[in-house]
């Protein structure tokens, strides 16, 4: 569940944060903020708590890397953060939730699937505003359920290159299908592989998320300076309308 929940607040953060915005971010103010999560002082853990949640999306990427700590109580902590950020979202956005919920449910309706079926590009075409509904649905659904395979190559397949990290968290999937569409959309956004088997197991999908964070800290500059100017020029910025995100 929390790397589940981590990776809904990546796609927010990097889908409707400014990247400008985000870069002017202290990460060592956010950081500080986190830490004060767990601070032994009443007051200092609620002004940090106030705090990231006035700061909203652009502290979600920072916040998700604490849903993976070991401290039981700080994840408790940054989980009511996010998920505090998260209901605040503002009206379009929840246009945008509300209509990929419903083409998903009719998708689901018919029985069958195919990414060329209708109700799956109806989907696709919202391009990256699809990204937290999506995967808001990859929250609810249990490994095995139809939705979640659904959801998940749409997910593999709306996301760009800024995406990469938050993509990076399904690696490890509880569905294998799921694992399939993003290890596929993993290596045509970077054009690497890092020996990343969707059967490999924890040890191998440990390595390779680890090599894809690599990836993105080295490259991140660059794309996201890339997108704002594609963002400035009104141009989209989904993946390739050729891929299904499977393989």
């Amino acid at each position: 569940m929390m790397r589940k929940i981590a990776g809904l607040a990546l796609a927010l953060g990097l889908l409707f944060a400014p990247a400008s915005k985000a870069e002017d971010l202290d990460a060592s103010t956010l950081a500080g903020l986190v830490r004060d999560l767990r601070a032994d002082a009443y007051a200092q853990r609620e002004a940090a708590t106030a705090r990231l949640i006035e700061i909203g999306v652009p502290a979600l990427p920072t916040l998700s890397a604490a849903l993976e700590a070991n401290d039981v109580e700080l994840r408790f902590r940054v989980r009511f953060v996010v998920e505090e950020i998260l209901r605040r979202l503002e009206p379009p956005q929840n246009r945008v939730r509300l209509q990929v919920r419903d083409a998903l449910e009719r998708l689901t309706g018919k029985g069958s699937f195919g990414t060329g079926d209708p109700e799956y590009m109806e989907i696709v075409e919202f391009g990256r505003a699809a990204i937290p509904p999506l995967q808001e649905l990859l929250l609810e659904y249990d490994a095995d359920h139809v939705n979640r395979i659904y959801a998940g190559a749409a997910l593999a397949q709306v996301a760009a290159k800024e995406d990469v990290l938050t993509l990076v968290a399904y690696l490890s999937d509880s569905n294998v299908h799921v694992r399939i569409h993003v290890g596929s959309a993993m290596n045509q956004l970077t054009g690497e592989t890092y020996d990343y088997d969707s059967n490999g197991g924890p040890d191998n999908w440990s390595k390779a998320k680890e090599k894809y964070r690599t990836w993105w800290s080295d490259h991140s500059e660059a794309i996201l300076r890339e997108a704002a100017a594609q963002e400035a020029q009104g141009t989209p910025r989904s993946g390739p309308s050729t891929r299904t995100g499977g393989g």
